[in-house]
């Protein structure tokens, strides 16, 4: 047998499904086998797979047992002259597995290659070359340097940013999402060292390649799409953990005496000082547009102030006093309503602005009606919140036309989305999106001819270019999975990019290499899988576990004893306070509920409802959950506390 493809999956089951379509297509004149070594998904990959994909051979861990541990799982049972090591997010093209095959046999000398790829957004992955892990080439990646120079043979070395992307190199470290290796020498290896959970054991394959005698080629004559962040969301704590610490096994299993002992303190300062960093970026990612609008507020009122002073000269109290007794609690209820309606969530709207300043206002007029001469302070109160309204609007929009903050995801519903494909392809995405809650006016077509010998790939071209979508649906049938890579990357940037593999029951995409990805399946849409629903469901969870603990008194003689830990428990966030009854296997994945919407019984769960199954699965579909949940929450959550 020529090649055997190992690829692991875990909780990406329509990624994996666009990926074995792809292979499916690039393997048909290869003696090939395909291994897909599943660790513990709970989104039901294997069960939802093998009803479409009876080629692969499957296996199931009961267990994450991490990428080395998977793959090698599969390695000692493949039979493949050529093993590859390919992630479940990629799509590659029709001739890629070909090509590569042709160069390791014309390449005695090469163990290993790589190829070009790019992310969701059709933009060029560095790490598709890199170089081994030095003190110094860490440093100056922990400092940012490698991006402020980035084809510096100094400064980004790690990436080797010098290098043509667009020509066949001879590298140091190759990407274990796309990795080919000559199956003796993997065996004789050993495969991927274990003591890698996640990241790193890439680098430590490849640096034993090299020492084997071997060299590993970043290959440029194809081009793989590689979504990322589907299995670890960077920008965490968690990643900087596991990335660093993956770091410090290679130099501890590699590097010796001095060399290792500075790499290692390099190292252990780098956690430090990313995870602080981290933390402080992740926090003012949540708090400076707030704060900032918060600022704009304070203005507002000052400015209302000046405006209507003529109003105070012959009252007691001054305009100053006004805006300290008006604007705190104008600014909560603005930023409380725009929390709600997703507004830092990347759901906002003018509109959504104007009615967080209309209840600011109009709670402010009824709080102030209490007071003496309530009159002195409407003036103030109503000028300050056209002005604040103003003011918010044009600041947004200027943030917007300078991409600081994205474009609203939820208005993508209003903007314009091609659907690349035949008539027939059309049809069929049309209804999908229709039943996900597109409109059918924003929906357009971007024909290709049934007959692929005729397309104009040309022209197709120069659409995707100039059209103004804010959504491009490419489906792969009478387009190749080669022709789609060769048009994502005229995308223009800020226009989302979505796959569909001919058929397939699914879409996928994502905007970056950084974002974890987005589907769409024709199992049905799911409100709860929307980030702004999975956040405020997680608020929810907070906001009324802290009540209930500040309350706690009054709780213990409502509810009984348990409500106090129960509300601890939620508040760690290791469970939720409204959970799935029987989980399908098709809806979003959460964890295990203190309550739930299914009369089925689950262990240490309370049951608060006589819905069926198909009732309750169907609640999840369309509208606002979290507004349910809280509902439900309120009406039962007596029962959570006596269990």
């Amino acid at each position: 047998m020529q090649l055997s493809i190992i690829i692991v999956n875990f909780n990406v089951r329509y990624f994996l499904e666009q990926c074995l379509c792809a292979v499916q297509k690039a393997i048909e004149e290869i003696d090939a086998e395909v291994w897909i070594v599943d660790n513990a998904s709970s989104d039901g990959s294997i069960e939802y797979l093998r009803n479409r994909f009876h080629f692969p051979i499957y296996l199931s861990n009961a267990n994450n047992l991490g990428f080395s541990k998977a793959n090698n799982l599969a390695l000692h049972k493949a039979r493949g002259e050529f093993i590859l090591f390919l992630n479940p997010d990629t799509i590659i093209p029709e001739d890629c597995l070909l090509k590569c095959l042709a160069f390791m046999c014309s390449h005695k000398e090469a163990g290993a290659l790589g190829v070009r790829m790019v992310d969701g957004s059709g933009k060029f992955l560095p790490e598709s070359k890199r170089s081994f892990p030095a003190p110094y080439t860490s440093l100056y990646k922990l400092l940012g340097l490698n991006a402020v120079f980035p084809k510096s043979k100094v400064f980004d070395r790690y990436a080797l940013g010098y290098l043509d992307e667009n020509k066949t190199h001879d590298v140091d470290v190759l990407a274990g999402a796309f990795m080919m290796v000559r199956q003796p020498l993997l065996l004789q290896l050993g495969g991927f060292d274990e003591s890698f959970f996640m990241y790193g054991e890439d680098i430590d394959l490849s640096y034993r390649i090299q020492q084997a005698g071997y060299r590993n080629y970043y290959f440029a004559d194809t081009t793989i799409i590689h979504f990322k962040g589907e299995s670890t969301k960077k920008g965490t704590l968690n990643y900087v953990h596991i990335f660093y610490n993956a770091m410090s096994i290679f130099v501890k299993k590699h590097y010796g005496g001095n060399k290792a002992r500075m790499y290692n303190r390099l190292i252990h300062g780098g956690i430090w000082l990313r995870a602080s960093a981290t933390v402080v970026n992740n926090f003012l990612k949540q708090v400076w547009l707030p704060a900032a609008e918060l600022a704009i507020m304070m203005l507002a009122f000052l400015l209302a102030g000046i405006a209507t002073g003529s109003l105070f000269a012959k009252n007691a109290l001054a305009p100053g006093h006004a805006i300290e007794l008006s604007w705190p609690l104008f600014a909560s209820c603005y930023l409380l309503t725009g929390v709600l309606a997703g507004i830092y969530h990347e759901r906002y709207s003018n509109i959504k602005v104007i009615s967080a300043i209309a209840i600011a206002t109009a709670v402010n007029l009824m709080v102030f009606e209490l007071l003496p001469n309530p009159v002195r302070y409407a003036p103030v109160i109503l000028v300050a919140a056209i002005c604040a309204a103003t003011l918010i609007i044009v600041f947004r929009t200027i943030l917007h036309k300078l991409k600081i903050v994205k474009a609203n995801k939820a208005a993508t519903h209003r903007k314009q989305i091609a659907i690349a494909g035949t008539a027939s392809q059309f049809g069929s995405i049309h209804r999908l999106l229709l039943k996900s809650g597109h409109l059918a006016a924003d929906i357009r077509h971007l024909e290709i001819d049934e007959d692929p010998g005729t397309r104009d790939l040309a022209k197709l071209a120069h659409g995707v270019r100039e059209g103004q979508y804010g959504e491009i649906i490419f489906c792969e049938g009478n387009l190749s999975f080669n022709d789609i890579i060769v048009l994502l990357q005229q995308v223009p940037q800020g226009v989302y990019a979505r796959f569909h593999a001919d058929h397939s029951s699914s879409i996928i995409g994502s905007d970056s290499r950084d974002t974890a990805g987005e589907s769409l399946s024709d199992e049905g849409y799911y409100s709860l899988a929307d980030p702004y629903q999975q956040y405020m469901k997680r608020l929810t969870d907070i906001v009324i576990a802290l009540f209930i603990l500040v309350s706690f008194p009054i709780q213990l003689l409502i509810t009984g004893s348990r409500i106090i830990p129960h509300a601890l428990v939620v508040l760690s966030g290791r469970k939720t306070w409204m959970g799935y009854g029987v989980q399908n296997l098709q809806m979003p994945v959460f964890k295990k509920g203190l309550l739930t919407t299914n009369r089925k019984p689950v262990a240490n769960i309370s049951t608060i409802s006589s819905k069926n199954t198909a009732q309750h699965e169907s609640s999840f579909r369309t509208g606002l959950y979290w507004l349910r949940d809280i509902k439900l929450i309120v009406k039962h959550y007596r029962r959570a506390g006596k269990n």
